[in-house]
């Protein structure tokens, strides 16, 4: 008899512990559902970073980059200046104002100036790089060599101006550029570097080409763009 009390005894020990075994297991798994149900409900952020379309080329634009000032003054292109300023044979260059000779121009109403650099050892009046600005920010000039143009204003061919804000700079150049931000002041740089890959520095046979616009308190306020020096 107490045999078999003891028998039954062990055998509700052992029922008891296996549905308590049970219902731990039970819990468990759905725990772990609730939480996997929670991590869909929490928010997908999305990296705003725009993917470089290649390791050794920065997109300049989604097109072509610029080359162009009112269409009409084009980088290293000699038969062009003359087409922008009549009187180019008679433009001097300033030597210690950039660290390259430049040409300096003003439009008409004398509110913007426009310098045009003159690598070394490239033809007479054939210019590699231009830089864009207001002339109240230009440093002093002797006004014997800034050169008065019939141009109301300057701009690229796609559209780059002063005045214009961050938004339209991106929207007519693209999200592939460095940004470097100073309080108040953005400094966007666009660039191509690699010449084994890249038709249009194939066909100018240069380094690389650059574009840098300056942003004050969301208006664009210059623009430097051309090639690196060789």
């Amino acid at each position: 008899m107490i045999n078999m009390k003891m028998v039954l005894f062990l055998a509700f020990a052992l029922f008891a512990s296996c549905q308590f075994s049970h219902k731990d297991n039970v819990q468990t798994e759905n725990t772990s559902v609730h939480s996997a149900v929670l991590d869909k409900k929490q928010p997908v952020v999305k990296s705003t970073k725009p993917e470089r379309k290649s390791a050794s080329v920065e997109a300049v634009a989604e097109d072509q980059p610029d080359t162009t000032i009112n269409k009409k003054l084009v980088l290293e292109n000699h038969l062009s200046s003359k087409n922008f300023y009549a009187r180019i044979d008679t433009v001097n260059l300033l030597e210690r104002l950039r660290t390259s000779p430049v040409a300096v121009f003003s439009n008409a109403s004398n509110s913007e100036y426009l310098l045009a650099y003159q690598y070394e050892g490239t033809t007479n009046h054939s210019f590699s790089c231009f830089e864009i600005g207001y002339m109240q920010d230009l440093e002093k000039v002797d006004v014997r060599k800034i050169n008065l143009s019939i141009e109301k204003s300057f701009k690229t061919e796609s559209g780059l101006a002063l005045g214009i804000s961050l938004a339209d700079v991106v929207k007519l150049k693209g999200v592939y550029y460095k940004k470097v931000t100073n309080r108040n002041d953005v400094l966007l740089t666009y660039r191509i570097n690699d010449l084994a890959t890249s038709p249009f520095l194939m066909k100018y046979n240069m380094p690389g080409y650059f574009m840098e616009i300056k942003i004050k308190g969301d208006e664009v306020v210059k623009i430097l763009f051309g090639f690196d020096y060789p």
